[in-house]
């Protein structure tokens, strides 16, 4: 078969991401333990990242490498969002003036206007141009379905992960979030499905647990929502996330005591790490204070939180959506 090639496309496939080997291996490590979802993958994939920088400052994959794990660092609660995401913006903004047809550049890009910026309509130009200049790019299909479910659009959501999917069927990052965006859908079994799924690629895979803690939640099957709780802490090294659900699961099977003792842990933590207002926000629903609840959804609104994207569709908070301050939270986003 004979190709006729115009001479950017020609140029495009010669192109090579880096002549370093050594690099190139380095890159490969940072995004194994980016994968992994735990507090130790993060740290070793940032060392990672760095010696691959170091190793060739011209491998513009390593600087989207990092800026991903830095939007992830926010988006997971581990660090304020406003000390990672700029970091993330300008490490992008680095790998696009060395190669500005890269689709992962467009991609974070799109990562950072939807967990950061809340630029819908930015977010979801800058993930079609990542699937555009790389069609075979399973995260840019991958962010573009969490995209699409955070917009309500469940059903284009399912069928952009199942392109991820297909092009990866191995990855627990892809499995996991389809089960999220059918959960997200309200097709609790079919969610169910995949986390198990997950699970058989990976039994270790914390974010399955947390997920499935908050499908069983969701289904007020608040014993089984505990176990998985449970696990997902003990699985991810104590992710501030699943440690104020499980206090939210606790009081709604009336053990005040237990649910009070981690409301303590999670202040006492956050005098030596950023704790996210929504960790506090859903101690304080499951204590039935609404009120305190409230204010600290408005907290994580002046910080930026990026979990705060899911709150048009995520079925924790359907109790509450009669509440007019959660409709004044949503308009202020947009998501209205």
């Amino acid at each position: 078969m004979k190709v006729k090639l115009l001479g950017k496309e020609k140029q495009k496939l010669r192109k090579q991401p880096t002549d370093n080997t050594e690099a190139y291996q380095l890159y490969l490590k940072g995004r194994y333990f980016t994968n992994k979802r735990s507090p130790e993958g993060y740290r070793k994939a940032m060392e990672f990242y760095n010696k691959a920088i170091q190793a060739d400052p011209e491998f513009a994959l390593s600087y989207t490498g990092l800026a991903y794990l830095y939007s992830i660092l926010g988006i997971y609660g581990l660090r304020h969002p406003k000390d990672v995401f700029p970091k993330a913006e300008s490490l992008n903004e680095k790998a696009f003036g060395i190669d500005e047809d890269l689709s992962s550049v467009h991609r974070i890009k799109g990562s950072i206007s939807l967990f950061y910026d809340w630029d819908w309509p930015s977010s979801e130009r800058s993930y079609r141009k990542a699937i555009e200049i790389n069609p075979g790019d399973e995260y840019s299909h991958y962010n573009y379905a969490l995209y699409l479910s955070y917009m309500g659009r469940s059903k284009e959501a399912i069928r952009e992960m199942k392109k991820a999917w297909n092009l990866d069927p191995l990855s627990v990052v892809i499995n996991c979030h389809m089960g999220h965006v059918y959960f997200c859908a309200r097709r609790y079994d079919d969610a169910m499905q995949w986390y198990r799924k997950t699970l058989e690629i990976d039994p270790q895979y914390g974010l399955a647990f947390y997920f499935m803690g908050h499908l069983y939640a969701s289904e007020k099957n608040y014993k089984e929502s505990e176990k998985k709780f449970q696990e997902a802490v003990k699985l991810t090294g104590g992710l501030t996330w699943a440690v104020g659900w499980l206090s939210y699961v606790y009081s709604k099977q009336g053990k005040g005591e237990e649910a009070e003792k981690l409301l303590q842990e999670l202040r006492k933590r956050s005098q030596k790490e950023y704790i996210s207002p929504l960790n506090f926000a859903t101690v304080y629903l499951g204590f039935g204070k609404i009120d305190t609840a409230f204010e600290y959804l408005n907290y994580a609104y002046e910080e930026r939180d990026p979990v705060l994207c899911t709150l048009k569709v995520i079925p924790e908070v359907d109790p509450y959506r009669s509440d007019s301050r959660f409709d004044e939270l949503l308009e202020k986003m947009n998501l209205k």
